[in-house]
């Protein structure tokens, strides 16, 4: 599964693929309850408690703020766990697992919260999110 962002914002846009990455399917599908506001986010799957889980890394919005962590456990079609990374202006952001099991998340955030294109620059940030701050069984 290749997590695609939406370059009009909207909802975030999904291809899967049935030969290990080989081909793909031709019209991705988007699933309405994870909104994309056209960035790019990380996208990782994770095993917890004998259950497979994608999460997945994005700016929450309205604009490029509020980076939030979303977890599915239904291969993507529904994303009904939540966990707010950081708040206000940021954009890129990366997830690692980590040996304790929790997930390392690396941020691009605004320095100052001035305008919605963040001309002041970004900064780097890491943070490390215990999983059952995301998964709830």
């Amino acid at each position: 599964m290749m997590s695609i962002r939406n370059r009009f914002s909207g909802p975030r846009m999904f291809s899967i693929s049935k030969d290990n990455g080989k081909t793909w399917s031709e019209l991705p599908k988007d699933f309405a309850d994870l909104h994309d506001v056209a960035c790019n986010g990380d996208f990782i799957t994770y095993r917890h408690n004998g259950r497979d889980y994608l999460i997945q890394s994005l700016p929450a919005g309205p604009w490029r703020d509020n980076i939030t962590l979303y977890a599915s456990a239904d291969g993507g079609r529904t994303w009904p766990m939540s966990h707010r990374v950081c708040a206000g202006p940021g954009a890129y952001s990366a997830i690692t697992i980590l040996p304790d099991g929790s997930l390392g998340v690396l941020t691009e955030e605004g320095v100052h919260n001035v305008d919605s294109r963040h001309s002041q620059g970004y900064r780097i940030w890491f943070t490390r999110v215990p999983i059952t701050d995301l998964i709830t069984d």
